[in-house]
């Protein structure tokens, strides 16, 4: 990915699960290379695995989390993690 991206973006990448399906070598290497590719990056997961995974991975790079709780079909409240300012 790093090859055919020339420059850093200046609009956030979006990624929906993108740990679900690769193991822990490439999980790895994906995060490792995410914060070269844009400014700003937003990882949505289900799995508590992959986030814990994931965080584990990039804690050095992690600004921000927040934990989603669906309530119904239209609402959900959002909530930042422990440790966030």
């Amino acid at each position: 990915i790093l090859e055919e991206v020339e420059e850093e973006t200046m609009y956030p990448l979006v990624l929906d699960a993108p740990l679900s399906n690769i193991d822990s070598i490439h999980r790895k290497n994906v995060m490792g290379c995410l914060p070269e590719v844009a400014s700003q990056v937003i990882v949505f997961t289900r799995e508590k695995k992959d986030l814990e995974d994931m965080s584990n991975e990039t804690k050095a790079k992690v600004s921000k989390e927040y934990h989603i709780d669906k309530i119904n079909e239209k609402y959900s409240q959002i909530s930042k993690e422990k440790g966030d300012n």
